[in-house]
């Protein structure tokens, strides 16, 4: 079977932290109310597309912005195909959440957040094909870390975030330099997932901090590997609130 298995939810949320880790990794917003980071984004290339959206707080009495206990909330809609032998092309609709608590904690210039939790999802394959072992209701554990170091040398930063999820024993690991550039934040990325039924990489570049209309917009785009190539691109938004 030639099969393309979108980037695995539990992968893809931690998405939701990371490209915006920066939001609030390094926010002045100091007052004593508790914060929200709001989060949504889509990322599509010719197989598949894939939207969410997020929500990160705290729970205690620290801010986004200070070490603590986080609490983050995640839902998640996709679509991909993948070919058959015996049923030809066959197209697959996903839905999916996940509640995970995590705790940052700082040590000199390195940002660190570990986070584990419980994630759902709902798998449809039309025509349904038995031997798609996603294509069935899933529960399952989630746990994630993310690393930020301000600079590693020459003003180039580093953001690292890797996930694993129970279900589908699948993984997914994104790699991003970055360098401040007229108020924005560039840099190459690297992304690989892979699970019981695929294997994938990206190679690809993104710009950060776009400022439209109180929202912080995010872009990214690259070649998509795996049983074949593709274009690959991404849009994302957050807003403290």
């Amino acid at each position: 079977m030639n099969k393309f298995i979108l980037n695995c939810f539990v992968g893809c949320s931690l998405i939701s932290t990371s490209l915006f880790a920066g939001t609030y990794s390094n926010s002045e917003n100091m007052s004593s109310d508790r914060e929200y980071l709001g989060l949504a984004g889509f990322s599509a290339s010719s197989a598949s597309n894939y939207g969410y959206l997020g929500l990160i707080t705290t729970l205690d009495d620290n801010k986004l912005s200070q070490d603590g206990i986080k609490l983050r909330l995640w839902a998640y809609r996709s679509e991909y195909d993948y070919d058959n032998t015996n049923l030809g092309n066959i197209e697959v609709d996903g839905f999916g959440t996940s509640a995970s608590l995590g705790y940052r904690f700082t040590y000199e210039d390195i940002v660190s957040t570990f986070y584990a939790g419980v994630a759902a999802q709902d798998i449809a394959s039309n025509p349904s094909d038995n031997s798609n072992e996603t294509d069935e209701d899933t529960f399952g554990g989630v746990f994630s870390y993310e690393l930020q170091k301000a600079e590693l040398f020459a003003g180039i930063g580093l953001s690292t975030i890797a996930n694993y999820e129970t279900f589908g024993e699948s993984y997914w690991v994104r790699v991003r330099p970055s360098y401040d550039l007229l108020g924005l934040t560039v840099g190459p990325e690297y992304i690989s997932t892979a699970g019981e039924e695929w294997d994938q990489q990206r190679f690809g570049a993104y710009v950060s901090g776009f400022d439209v209309k109180g929202l912080t917009v995010g872009i990214n785009a690259g070649l998509e590997k795996d049983n074949a190539e593709r274009f690959y691109s991404g849009i994302s938004l957050s807003k403290n609130f």
